[in-house]
């Protein structure tokens, strides 16, 4: 047995039985869905950023690079001042928001704070998560088969459902607790895997004479730019089994899409008053509507990113509609 088929299977052995040992945990819904509000700050900080990059950075940003070149390293810095951003004005006054109307979920957060009389914010938010997290999740199942196809060998289709077999076995037995806790785990090893693969891959560079008379991205594409990941679905594995969408493109299109429908509407939740009902529901209509009409005109996309235009759009939309309805009674008061 190879030291990477051996290292692999204590990987899944290591998953499964945080799996069964965090099923005990669960007593409660906000146990399942949020680890109960009590999972150490390392492990919630751990799981934030290996769910938040996950196979897009690994897999996808890699590819994008290799295709691209050094032009993607705006990406990488994007993703990063957006992370210091969000953790510094947005994470502490979200949880602490949110505690206070007993939220488990965002849907559940902007309907106890904006609809307490419906459910219409609940059921639009819910149907974008779906939709948008849809694309997310293929692109992750996607991502196992790829990798499990050049490691072992194995046909992607079923390197495909093996990882999501794994993925959603752990995660229906111990909840948030198993994610948060294989997160840490994964974590971990990604955060070694990207300190130290740039080193080998500049030293194997090195040796083969080819850094310092091409760009690394160049010498990257010279050596492997037709081996491209295509990835994709209609439902996450049915997604995962049959779309030609590279990694990269579908989180994208997954973050764009939520990230216009409740991005704008998150800060201003946050640190705008008059907020209210319906500037809500516009911003999330604004967003995903936008980013999804966007990245299916070519057009458009050639001028400014759906990324871009989603969250100008919806942003716009939920000040103009909340300055032209009624105020927030409860929100006013505050």
């Amino acid at each position: 047995m190879s030291a990477v088929l051996a290292g692999f299977i204590a990987y899944l052995i290591i998953v499964l039985f945080i799996g069964l040992l965090t099923a005990k945990h669960n007593k409660t819904q906000a146990d399942y869905l949020i680890g109960g509000r009590r999972l150490n700050p390392w492990v919630i900080a751990f799981s934030e950023r290996a769910s938040g990059e996950s196979a897009w950075l690994l897999l996808g940003m890699t590819g994008a690079a290799l295709s691209v070149g050094l032009g993607e390293t705006w990406t990488a810095l994007g993703c990063v001042l957006g992370i210091i951003i969000s953790w510094l004005f947005i994470a502490r006054k979200l949880r602490e928001d949110s505690g206070k109307y007993d939220a488990l979920t965002l849907p559940e957060y902007f309907t106890e704070k904006f609809s307490k009389d419906g459910k219409s914010i609940q059921i639009i938010a819910s149907v974008i998560i779906i939709f948008f997290f849809t694309f997310y999740i293929a692109a992750q199942f996607s991502g196992a088969g790829k990798v499990l196809n050049v490691t072992f060998g194995i046909p992607n289709f079923w390197g495909v459902l093996v990882g999501a077999g794994v993925i959603l076995l752990y995660t229906m037995l111990g909840g948030f607790f198993a994610v948060a806790w294989t997160d840490l785990v994964q974590g971990i090893i990604m955060l070694g895997t990207l300190v130290v693969l740039p080193i080998v891959g500049i030293i194997e560079l090195s040796e083969a004479g080819k850094l310092g008379t091409l760009s690394i991205s160049q010498a990257l594409v010279q050596e492997g730019a037709d081996k491209a990941s295509w990835v994709g679905g209609a439902a996450a594995l049915v997604l995962a089994l049959t779309t030609k969408e590279l990694v990269f493109s579908m989180v994208s299109y997954a973050w764009g899409g939520l990230g216009a429908s409740f991005g704008p509407i998150i800060v201003l939740s946050l640190y705008w008053r008059k907020l209210n009902k319906q500037g809500v529901i516009a911003g999330m209509l604004a967003g995903s509507l936008t980013t999804f009409i966007w990245k299916n005109i070519s057009t458009l996309q050639s001028v400014i990113p759906e990324r871009l235009a989603g969250y100008v759009v919806a942003f716009c939309a939920v000040i103009i509609v909340t300055l032209v309805t009624k105020p927030n009674p409860a929100l006013a008061r505050r």
